[in-house]
């Protein structure tokens, strides 16, 4: 199981974002770096797999706009697909909205 941990005080943007998932989870080169894309590659994926955050609302501050598309692809994620587990930390209020 790939688990990516995510301290949201570390992420500046979100190109650095989908970096961490291109690394964690083996993403093809021709990874697009923008939702649809990480949507599309995590998809793909059959084995299980994880996502930790920590420091949800450093996160959507270092996303701005892209922030709520963001968290709103893990939830779907974490619901259509077998063995994708969500972990957001709950003491970040903004992010579980």
């Amino acid at each position: 199981m790939k688990v990516l941990f995510i301290d949201g005080e570390k992420v500046e943007s979100f190109s650095q974002l989908c970096d961490l998932f291109a690394q964690t989870f083996d993403f093809p080169d021709y990874f697009g770096k923008n939702l649809d894309a990480i949507h599309d590659c995590l998809s793909e994926k059959t084995e299980k797999m994880g996502v930790i955050v920590v420091n949800a609302g450093s996160l959507e501050k270092a996303l701005c706009r892209r922030a709520k598309g963001f968290f709103k692809l893990l939830r779907a994620l974490e619901e259509e697909q077998e063995g994708f587990y969500l972990l957001i930390d709950p003491f970040e209020e903004t992010a579980n909205d």
